[in-house]
Order: C-alpha cells, then sequence, then structure tokens
C-alpha cells in the first residue's frame, strides 16, 4: 500500500469512482429505500465530487495499491495563531478493502495525523483534530478512540464531534 497526497481538484478526480458503500436499497417495483448506513452514502459522495469541491490548501489522503484507491480522506486546514486546526472533512475504507479488523481505517487516520504535522509551521504549538461521526457510525467511533479521539460535548443530532488535541515541540 502506498499513500499520496492530493492538492488539486484534477488529481481528485481518481475519487470519482470510490465505492465505500452498497447501493441503495430498493422495492419489488425498483424504488430506493433508505439507505441502512447513511453515513457510508454520504461519505462516499463527499468523495466522489472532492474534484469540485476541494478547496486550496486542502488535502486529500488516498491509500494506494495496484492503481486503486482503497480509502481516502479529506483534510481541511485553520491556522489561529499558534493552533492549527486539522478537521477531517471525511473518511472512508472501499468496500474491497474491508474485514481487516480496522488495519487499514487506522492507518489512514495515522497517515492523516502525520500529514497534519507535516503541515503544521514552526510558529505552531498545538495541533487538534477534529472530525463529525454520526451516532450510529460504531466503526468510526471505535477507529478514532483507537488513535486517542474523544467526544466533545453532546451531539447536536445525528453527528457527534470528536477531536485530539496534541502538543508541538
Amino acid at each position: 500500500m502506498s499513500w499520496e497526497l492530493i492538492t488539486t481538484r484534477t488529481d481528485a478526480r481518481r475519487l470519482e469512482a470510490f465505492t465505500c458503500t452498497t447501493e441503495h436499497p430498493r422495492t419489488a417495483g425498483h424504488r430506493k429505500l433508505p439507505h441502512p448506513r447513511p453515513w457510508e452514502r454520504e461519505a462516499q459522495t463527499l468523495l466522489r465530487r472532492l474534484s469540485q469541491t476541494l478547496r486550496p490548501g486542502d488535502v486529500a489522503l488516498l491509500a494506494c495499491s495496484a492503481g486503486e484507491v482503497h480509502a481516502a480522506a479529506h483534510l481541511q486546514f485553520e491556522t489561529e495563531g499558534d493552533l492549527l486546526i486539522a478537521h477531517h472533512a471525511v473518511a472512508a475504507v472501499s468496500l474491497d478493502a474491508r474485514g481487516q479488523g480496522g488495519k487499514l481505517a487506522d492507518a489512514l487516520l495515522a497517515e492523516a495525523e502525520a500529514a497534519t504535522l507535516k503541515h503544521a509551521t514552526a510558529g505552531c504549538a498545538q495541533v487538534v483534530l477534529t472530525g463529525r461521526i454520526h451516532d450510529r457510525n460504531e466503526p468510526s467511533q471505535r477507529m478514532v478512540s483507537r488513535a486517542g479521539w474523544e467526544p466533545r460535548g453532546l451531539p447536536p443530532g445525528t453527528y457527534q464531534d470528536w477531536y485530539k488535541s496534541m502538543s508541538i515541540g
């Protein structure tokens, strides 16, 4: 597995066919039913549209092998004085790379943290990693918990804010 950082919309086109969830279930008459994991559907949509939405300064991190993307994350950075905030807008593992006990998901989160630390400038004293996780998305909650993240406050809706704070130096 190799890791790639994408910083342009053109390069993000590689994600337009990324698949991290199943199709919508359908009725016998072929009408769409609600997706059983709406957070996966949302993640897939956000990653597939990254070639249209990636902003200057954002980074997409891809785990690839044999030309295929097996996991991806979109990071958005903000600096406030000596604080660097790295918001994990979306992170996902492809359907074909699942079933490894969270190994690739953990590696994706670790690579995103390393990319954030590389992004930090000399004046940064503190880094905060943030993200929002659906309250029914237990695999992602376990992943961030293993990496030392904590929930922040009460969930305002179906998504819970999570964070990890680190001092630099």
